[in-house]
Protein backbone atom coordinates (compact mmCIF):
# COMPACT_ATOMS: atom_id res chain seq x y z
CA UNK A 1 0.00 0.00 0.00
CA UNK A 2 1.45 3.36 -1.05
CA UNK A 3 1.33 6.32 1.30
CA UNK A 4 2.49 9.85 0.60
CA UNK A 5 4.89 11.67 2.89
CA UNK A 6 2.15 13.75 4.47
CA UNK A 7 0.14 10.65 5.42
CA UNK A 8 3.23 9.13 7.07
CA UNK A 9 4.03 12.28 9.04
CA UNK A 10 0.50 12.48 10.46
CA UNK A 11 0.01 8.80 11.21
CA UNK A 12 -1.76 8.34 14.58
CA UNK A 13 -0.94 5.76 17.20
CA UNK A 14 -2.64 2.43 16.39
CA UNK A 15 -6.02 2.22 18.06
CA UNK A 16 -6.47 6.01 18.24
CA UNK A 17 -7.14 6.68 14.57
CA UNK A 18 -10.23 8.53 13.42
CA UNK A 19 -12.20 8.04 10.23
CA UNK A 20 -10.42 11.10 8.81
CA UNK A 21 -7.05 9.44 9.52
CA UNK A 22 -8.13 6.34 7.64
CA UNK A 23 -9.30 8.48 4.73
CA UNK A 24 -5.96 10.32 4.60
CA UNK A 25 -3.88 7.14 4.66
CA UNK A 26 -6.10 5.39 2.11
CA UNK A 27 -6.18 8.47 -0.11
CA UNK A 28 -9.97 8.57 -0.29
CA UNK A 29 -12.76 10.77 1.07
CA UNK A 30 -14.21 10.39 4.54
CA UNK A 31 -17.57 9.49 3.02
CA UNK A 32 -15.93 6.60 1.13
CA UNK A 33 -14.42 5.28 4.38
CA UNK A 34 -17.82 5.64 6.05
CA UNK A 35 -19.48 3.59 3.31
CA UNK A 36 -16.90 0.81 3.57
CA UNK A 37 -17.01 0.70 7.36
CA UNK A 38 -20.80 0.57 7.29
CA UNK A 39 -20.84 -2.12 4.61
CA UNK A 40 -22.74 0.02 2.12
CA UNK A 41 -22.50 -0.37 -1.67
CA UNK A 42 -21.19 2.30 -4.00
CA UNK A 43 -17.41 1.87 -3.81
CA UNK A 44 -15.17 0.06 -6.28
CA UNK A 45 -13.26 -3.08 -5.21
CA UNK A 46 -9.99 -1.15 -5.45
CA UNK A 47 -11.13 1.66 -3.17
CA UNK A 48 -12.67 -0.80 -0.74
CA UNK A 49 -9.39 -2.73 -0.55
CA UNK A 50 -7.41 0.45 0.18
CA UNK A 51 -9.81 1.40 2.96
CA UNK A 52 -9.71 -2.07 4.53
CA UNK A 53 -5.89 -2.07 4.46
CA UNK A 54 -5.79 1.37 6.10
CA UNK A 55 -8.29 0.26 8.75
CA UNK A 56 -6.15 -2.79 9.59
CA UNK A 57 -2.88 -0.87 9.52
CA UNK A 58 -4.16 1.86 11.86
CA UNK A 59 -6.18 -0.51 14.02
CA UNK A 60 -9.12 1.80 13.47
CA UNK A 61 -11.87 1.41 16.06
CA UNK A 62 -15.11 3.18 15.20
CA UNK A 63 -17.50 4.76 17.67
CA UNK A 64 -19.68 1.96 19.20
CA UNK A 65 -22.70 3.21 17.29
CA UNK A 66 -20.61 3.25 14.14
CA UNK A 67 -19.61 -0.37 14.73
CA UNK A 68 -23.26 -1.20 15.11
CA UNK A 69 -23.95 0.43 11.77
CA UNK A 70 -21.32 -1.64 10.02
CA UNK A 71 -22.15 -4.97 11.68
CA UNK A 72 -25.92 -4.72 11.53
CA UNK A 73 -26.22 -4.80 15.31
CA UNK A 74 -27.52 -1.24 15.63
CA UNK A 75 -30.03 -2.44 18.19
CA UNK A 76 -27.14 -2.35 20.66
CA UNK A 77 -26.36 1.30 19.95
CA UNK A 78 -27.90 4.30 21.65
CA UNK A 79 -31.05 5.39 19.84
CA UNK A 80 -30.83 8.52 17.73
CA UNK A 81 -32.63 11.35 19.48
CA UNK A 82 -34.65 13.39 17.00
CA UNK A 83 -35.59 16.64 18.72
CA UNK A 84 -37.95 19.24 17.25
CA UNK A 85 -39.61 22.26 18.87
CA UNK A 86 -43.16 21.09 18.17
CA UNK A 87 -45.07 18.41 16.31
CA UNK A 88 -48.02 20.78 15.85
CA UNK A 89 -46.15 22.40 12.95
CA UNK A 90 -46.52 20.62 9.61
CA UNK A 91 -42.91 21.50 8.74
CA UNK A 92 -41.49 19.88 11.87
CA UNK A 93 -43.80 16.87 11.48
CA UNK A 94 -42.49 16.32 7.97
CA UNK A 95 -38.91 16.80 9.10
CA UNK A 96 -39.29 14.37 12.01
CA UNK A 97 -40.94 11.81 9.76
CA UNK A 98 -38.10 11.85 7.23
CA UNK A 99 -35.51 11.65 10.01
CA UNK A 100 -37.24 8.62 11.57
CA UNK A 101 -37.24 6.91 8.19
CA UNK A 102 -33.57 7.81 7.76
CA UNK A 103 -32.73 6.18 11.09
CA UNK A 104 -34.61 3.03 10.13
CA UNK A 105 -32.80 2.88 6.77
CA UNK A 106 -29.48 3.10 8.62
CA UNK A 107 -30.51 0.28 10.97
CA UNK A 108 -30.74 2.59 13.97
CA UNK A 109 -33.45 2.97 16.55
CA UNK A 110 -34.75 6.48 17.12
CA UNK A 111 -36.82 8.44 19.60
CA UNK A 112 -38.61 11.75 19.11
CA UNK A 113 -38.39 14.52 21.69
CA UNK A 114 -40.59 17.60 21.52
CA UNK A 115 -38.59 20.37 23.13
CA UNK A 116 -41.46 22.91 23.18
CA UNK A 117 -38.85 25.48 22.22
CA UNK A 118 -37.21 25.21 25.64
CA UNK A 119 -33.69 26.60 25.75
CA UNK A 120 -32.93 24.36 28.75
CA UNK A 121 -34.10 21.18 27.02
CA UNK A 122 -32.08 21.98 23.91
CA UNK A 123 -28.98 22.69 26.01
CA UNK A 124 -29.39 19.45 28.00
CA UNK A 125 -29.74 17.37 24.84
CA UNK A 126 -26.63 18.94 23.32
CA UNK A 127 -24.63 18.53 26.51
CA UNK A 128 -25.54 14.83 26.70
CA UNK A 129 -24.54 14.30 23.08
CA UNK A 130 -21.20 16.10 23.48
CA UNK A 131 -20.30 14.43 26.77
CA UNK A 132 -21.49 10.89 26.09
CA UNK A 133 -21.38 10.63 22.31
CA UNK A 134 -25.10 9.86 22.07
CA UNK A 135 -26.39 10.55 18.54
CA UNK A 136 -28.59 13.62 18.26
CA UNK A 137 -30.43 15.33 15.43
CA UNK A 138 -31.67 18.65 16.82
CA UNK A 139 -33.84 21.30 15.22
CA UNK A 140 -33.08 24.14 17.66
CA UNK A 141 -35.39 27.03 18.43
CA UNK A 142 -32.76 29.23 20.06
CA UNK A 143 -29.29 30.54 19.36
CA UNK A 144 -27.32 29.67 22.49
CA UNK A 145 -24.23 31.83 22.93
CA UNK A 146 -22.27 28.97 24.50
CA UNK A 147 -20.14 26.76 22.31
CA UNK A 148 -19.66 23.05 22.84
CA UNK A 149 -15.89 23.41 22.28
CA UNK A 150 -16.04 20.13 20.43
CA UNK A 151 -14.34 21.22 17.23
CA UNK A 152 -17.23 19.64 15.35
CA UNK A 153 -16.29 16.05 16.19
CA UNK A 154 -19.50 15.16 18.01
CA UNK A 155 -22.45 12.90 17.33
CA UNK A 156 -24.81 15.88 17.10
CA UNK A 157 -26.14 17.45 13.92
CA UNK A 158 -28.25 20.60 13.97
CA UNK A 159 -31.03 21.16 11.46
CA UNK A 160 -31.10 24.94 11.30
CA UNK A 161 -29.51 27.81 9.45
CA UNK A 162 -27.90 29.27 12.56
CA UNK A 163 -24.47 30.78 12.16
CA UNK A 164 -23.99 30.92 15.95
CA UNK A 165 -23.49 27.14 16.16
CA UNK A 166 -20.28 27.31 14.17
CA UNK A 167 -18.59 24.39 15.96
CA UNK A 168 -21.29 21.78 15.21
CA UNK A 169 -22.33 20.03 12.00
CA UNK A 170 -25.37 21.78 10.53
CA UNK A 171 -27.92 21.20 7.82
CA UNK A 172 -30.21 24.06 6.92
CA UNK A 173 -31.93 26.16 4.33
CA UNK A 174 -31.08 29.60 3.04
CA UNK A 175 -33.53 31.47 5.26
CA UNK A 176 -32.62 34.91 3.95
CA UNK A 177 -32.78 33.59 0.40
CA UNK A 178 -36.31 32.27 0.92
CA UNK A 179 -37.67 35.70 1.87
CA UNK A 180 -35.60 37.26 -0.91
CA UNK A 181 -37.22 34.93 -3.45
CA UNK A 182 -40.69 35.97 -2.31
CA UNK A 183 -40.03 39.70 -2.24
CA UNK A 184 -38.24 39.61 -5.60
CA UNK A 185 -41.18 37.77 -7.14
CA UNK A 186 -43.63 40.45 -5.98
CA UNK A 187 -41.34 43.34 -6.90
CA UNK A 188 -40.99 41.93 -10.42
CA UNK A 189 -44.75 42.36 -10.75
CA UNK A 190 -44.47 46.06 -10.02
CA UNK A 191 -45.73 45.87 -6.46
CA UNK A 192 -43.93 48.46 -4.38
CA UNK A 193 -45.65 48.56 -0.98
CA UNK A 194 -44.66 45.21 0.47
CA UNK A 195 -44.87 44.20 4.13
CA UNK A 196 -43.05 41.44 5.99
CA UNK A 197 -44.94 39.56 8.71
CA UNK A 198 -43.02 37.24 11.03
CA UNK A 199 -39.82 39.02 11.96
CA UNK A 200 -37.86 37.87 14.99
CA UNK A 201 -39.38 37.81 18.46
CA UNK A 202 -39.17 35.99 21.76
CA UNK A 203 -41.54 33.15 20.86
CA UNK A 204 -40.42 32.37 17.32
CA UNK A 205 -37.49 30.36 15.91
CA UNK A 206 -34.11 32.03 15.81
CA UNK A 207 -34.19 31.51 12.03
CA UNK A 208 -36.82 34.27 11.92
CA UNK A 209 -34.03 36.79 12.35
CA UNK A 210 -32.45 35.46 9.15
CA UNK A 211 -35.52 35.81 6.92
CA UNK A 212 -36.22 39.49 7.35
CA UNK A 213 -32.76 40.53 5.97
CA UNK A 214 -33.60 38.70 2.73
CA UNK A 215 -36.76 40.78 2.40
CA UNK A 216 -34.71 43.97 2.76
CA UNK A 217 -32.00 42.71 0.38
CA UNK A 218 -34.53 42.27 -2.43
CA UNK A 219 -35.71 45.84 -1.95
CA UNK A 220 -32.18 47.24 -2.00
CA UNK A 221 -31.52 45.57 -5.35
CA UNK A 222 -34.53 47.46 -6.68
CA UNK A 223 -33.32 50.74 -5.19
CA UNK A 224 -35.99 50.70 -2.49
CA UNK A 225 -36.02 51.02 1.27
CA UNK A 226 -38.65 49.42 3.51
CA UNK A 227 -40.35 51.81 5.96
CA UNK A 228 -40.02 50.63 9.54
CA UNK A 229 -43.76 50.16 9.93
CA UNK A 230 -43.95 47.53 7.20
CA UNK A 231 -42.13 44.77 9.09
CA UNK A 232 -43.88 43.12 12.02
CA UNK A 233 -42.56 40.72 14.62
CA UNK A 234 -44.88 38.14 16.16
CA UNK A 235 -44.97 36.56 19.61
CA UNK A 236 -45.55 33.20 17.88
CA UNK A 237 -45.55 31.97 14.30
CA UNK A 238 -49.28 31.20 14.12
CA UNK A 239 -52.17 32.08 11.81
CA UNK A 240 -53.87 33.97 14.63
CA UNK A 241 -50.89 36.25 15.21
CA UNK A 242 -50.37 36.65 11.47
CA UNK A 243 -53.97 37.83 11.08
CA UNK A 244 -53.69 40.30 13.96
CA UNK A 245 -50.46 41.79 12.61
CA UNK A 246 -51.95 42.14 9.12
CA UNK A 247 -55.06 43.87 10.43
CA UNK A 248 -52.85 46.38 12.24
CA UNK A 249 -50.71 46.90 9.13
CA UNK A 250 -53.73 47.63 6.94
CA UNK A 251 -55.09 50.06 9.48
CA UNK A 252 -51.82 52.02 9.46
CA UNK A 253 -50.99 51.63 5.76
CA UNK A 254 -54.06 50.81 3.61
CA UNK A 255 -51.97 50.96 0.43
CA UNK A 256 -50.02 47.75 1.07
CA UNK A 257 -50.10 45.66 -2.12
CA UNK A 258 -48.06 42.60 -1.10
CA UNK A 259 -47.24 40.60 2.03
CA UNK A 260 -44.30 38.25 2.51
CA UNK A 261 -45.08 35.94 5.43
CA UNK A 262 -42.24 34.17 7.23
CA UNK A 263 -44.04 30.81 6.94
CA UNK A 264 -47.23 29.31 5.58
CA UNK A 265 -49.09 29.29 8.90
CA UNK A 266 -48.60 33.04 9.18
CA UNK A 267 -49.66 33.45 5.55
CA UNK A 268 -52.98 31.71 6.28
CA UNK A 269 -53.66 34.35 8.92
CA UNK A 270 -52.67 37.07 6.46
CA UNK A 271 -55.19 35.74 3.93
CA UNK A 272 -57.92 35.68 6.58
CA UNK A 273 -57.24 39.30 7.59
CA UNK A 274 -57.26 40.44 3.97
CA UNK A 275 -60.61 38.78 3.32
CA UNK A 276 -62.05 40.31 6.48
CA UNK A 277 -60.92 43.77 5.35
CA UNK A 278 -62.44 43.39 1.90
CA UNK A 279 -59.12 43.09 0.07
CA UNK A 280 -59.00 40.79 -2.94
CA UNK A 281 -56.09 38.35 -3.27
CA UNK A 282 -54.12 38.73 -5.50
CA UNK A 283 -55.86 41.67 -7.23
CA UNK A 284 -55.38 44.11 -4.34
CA UNK A 285 -52.74 42.35 -2.26
CA UNK A 286 -50.47 39.43 -3.18
CA UNK A 287 -49.33 36.98 -0.50
CA UNK A 288 -46.44 34.53 -0.22
CA UNK A 289 -45.23 32.11 2.45
CA UNK A 290 -42.42 29.68 3.19
CA UNK A 291 -42.54 25.87 3.66
CA UNK A 292 -44.88 24.80 0.82
CA UNK A 293 -46.76 22.23 2.86
CA UNK A 294 -50.40 21.10 2.75
CA UNK A 295 -51.47 24.44 4.20
CA UNK A 296 -50.14 26.24 1.11
CA UNK A 297 -51.78 23.91 -1.37
CA UNK A 298 -55.15 23.87 0.40
CA UNK A 299 -55.51 27.53 1.32
CA UNK A 300 -57.97 29.83 -0.46
CA UNK A 301 -56.57 31.02 -2.77
CA UNK A 302 -53.73 28.51 -3.14
CA UNK A 303 -50.61 30.03 -1.63
CA UNK A 304 -47.37 30.91 -3.39
CA UNK A 305 -44.64 29.50 -1.17
CA UNK A 306 -40.97 28.59 -1.03
CA UNK A 307 -40.61 24.80 -1.00
CA UNK A 308 -37.94 23.53 1.38
CA UNK A 309 -36.17 20.28 0.37
CA UNK A 310 -36.96 18.40 3.59
CA UNK A 311 -36.10 14.87 2.31
CA UNK A 312 -32.73 16.04 1.01
CA UNK A 313 -32.01 17.84 4.27
CA UNK A 314 -32.83 14.70 6.27
CA UNK A 315 -30.55 12.60 4.05
CA UNK A 316 -27.71 15.09 4.49
CA UNK A 317 -28.18 15.12 8.27
CA UNK A 318 -27.87 11.34 8.44
CA UNK A 319 -24.84 11.32 6.18
CA UNK A 320 -23.08 13.75 8.53
CA UNK A 321 -24.24 11.84 11.61
CA UNK A 322 -23.17 8.40 10.43
CA UNK A 323 -19.76 9.71 9.38
CA UNK A 324 -19.25 11.06 12.90
CA UNK A 325 -20.47 7.79 14.40
CA UNK A 326 -17.97 5.97 12.21
CA UNK A 327 -15.17 8.07 13.69
CA UNK A 328 -14.82 11.02 11.34
CA UNK A 329 -13.03 13.97 12.94
CA UNK A 330 -12.25 17.43 11.72
CA UNK A 331 -14.05 20.77 11.83
CA UNK A 332 -17.78 21.27 11.66
CA UNK A 333 -19.42 20.92 8.28
CA UNK A 334 -22.35 22.84 6.83
CA UNK A 335 -24.84 21.64 4.23
CA UNK A 336 -27.14 24.41 3.07
CA UNK A 337 -30.04 23.94 0.67
CA UNK A 338 -31.75 26.68 -1.34
CA UNK A 339 -35.52 26.89 -1.44
CA UNK A 340 -37.61 26.82 -4.62
CA UNK A 341 -40.41 29.29 -5.26
CA UNK A 342 -43.71 27.61 -6.17
CA UNK A 343 -46.02 30.21 -7.68
CA UNK A 344 -49.77 29.82 -7.14
CA UNK A 345 -52.87 31.99 -7.34
CA UNK A 346 -52.17 34.09 -4.22
CA UNK A 347 -49.53 36.02 -6.14
CA UNK A 348 -50.86 35.90 -9.71
CA UNK A 349 -49.76 38.85 -11.83
CA UNK A 350 -52.47 41.48 -11.54
CA UNK A 351 -51.23 43.18 -14.72
CA UNK A 352 -51.97 40.14 -16.87
CA UNK A 353 -55.63 39.13 -16.29
CA UNK A 354 -56.23 35.46 -16.93
CA UNK A 355 -52.55 34.77 -17.55
CA UNK A 356 -50.49 32.20 -15.75
CA UNK A 357 -48.39 33.71 -12.96
CA UNK A 358 -44.86 34.56 -13.94
CA UNK A 359 -42.17 32.60 -12.18
CA UNK A 360 -38.83 34.35 -11.60
CA UNK A 361 -35.64 32.31 -11.81
CA UNK A 362 -34.67 30.53 -8.61
CA UNK A 363 -31.87 32.25 -6.74
CA UNK A 364 -29.01 30.07 -5.52
CA UNK A 365 -28.21 29.75 -1.83
CA UNK A 366 -26.03 32.42 -0.28
CA UNK A 367 -22.34 31.49 -0.31
CA UNK A 368 -21.07 30.32 3.07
Amino acid sequence: MKHDAQARSHRPTPGTATLADVARVAGVSASTVSKVVRGLPGTSPGLRRRVVEAVEELDYRPHPAGRALSTGSAVLADPVTIAVPTLMSSYYRRLAGHLVRGAASAGLRSRIVQTDGSREVEADLLAASVQHGSPLLLAPWHVDPHRSSSGGATSAVLLADLDAWEDLDRVGTDSAGAADLCATHLLHQGRRRLAFVGAGGGGVPAAAALREPGFHAAHRRHGLEVPAGRTRSLPEWTAQHGAAATTALLREDPGIDGVVAANDQIAVGVLHALRSSGRRVPDDVAVTGVDDDDVARNSTPALTSVALPVPEMADAAFELLTERLAGSGGPARVRQFPGRLVVRLSSADRHRPGAEPRRPPDRPARPR
